[in-house]
């Protein structure tokens, strides 16, 4: 191992929830780097698919990925039967699974949205900046996770609360 990869992020319990969000939005590993800078090598890419995987075995895959995998898939089973056969009328239903990935991709949250909910609902401001490893109050990946994850559930309890009466 480099000297670099001692400098590192290398699990999702101590690395900042600011830099996750940075390599998913930008693909940029640089942000593995604790003070987000350094050469990028080959082992960095497999870090990050190490740290992808703990988070998976942490959370799990959430429904709506596994419905967009299963729509990715059906689209190309679909572009593939097309190529085949040249039937036209499957174009339509291409057309239309297309469209249904494009809205629910516009139909994302912010990462600044949720956070303020999170906020309101924990009572207090979280910490989540570009700290460059410096702020031992960041809030790391498996506290985001669990935060989420802890309001989705408590507002599932509280609707069905409401439900009941």
């Amino acid at each position: 191992m480099s000297e670099n990869t001692l400098e590192v992020w290398d699990n999702i319990y101590e690395m900042p929830q600011w830099n996750w969000q940075q390599i998913q939005n930008t693909g940029d590993l640089k942000y593995l780097f604790k003070k987000c800078e350094g050469k990028i090598l080959k082992e960095h890419f497999e870090l990050w698919n190490d740290l992808e995987e703990q988070h998976i075995a942490e959370f799990g895959i959430p429904s709506e990925v596994k419905i967009r995998i299963r729509k990715q898939i059906k689209l190309i089973q679909l572009n593939a039967k097309f190529i085949k056969t040249k039937n036209r009328v499957l174009l339509n239903y291409i057309n239309i699974i297309e469209n249904e990935l494009n809205q629910k991709k516009n139909e994302h949250f912010g990462f600044y949205d949720i956070k303020e909910v999170l906020e309101k609902h924990k009572g207090f401001r979280i910490i989540c900046s570009p700290n460059k490893g410096n702020d031992p109050n960041q809030i790391t990946v498996v506290e985001w996770g669990y935060a989420l994850k802890n309001l989705i559930k408590n507002g599932e309890a509280n609707r069905g609360q409401r439900d009941n009466k």
